[in-house]
């Protein structure tokens, strides 16, 4: 996941590490690979936590804050 910062970013398709454990990654501009930015809910690009304000989607819930609707309308 990244930051509306870092979303539209383009980095160097070079290999490089993440900080979280070491993996190797596509992007050398990537601080974190995929599995550690979702365990720590931090940006892969710039390692900032994601927070409403700046989460791309401005939710960090995912696909489970959104059932509160369910029942409505029929």
């Amino acid at each position: 996941m990244k930051c509306k910062k870092c979303i539209g970013a383009v980095g160097l398709p070079a290999v490089g590490h993440c900080s979280g454990c070491g993996a190797i990654i596509g992007r050398m501009s990537d601080k974190l690979c995929a599995q550690c930015s979702t365990t720590k809910n931090a940006c892969q690009g710039c390692g900032t936590p994601l927070t409403p304000a700046n989460s791309p989607n401005g939710d960090t819930t995912g696909n489970t804050g959104s059932t509160s609707d369910e029942g409505e309308g029929s």
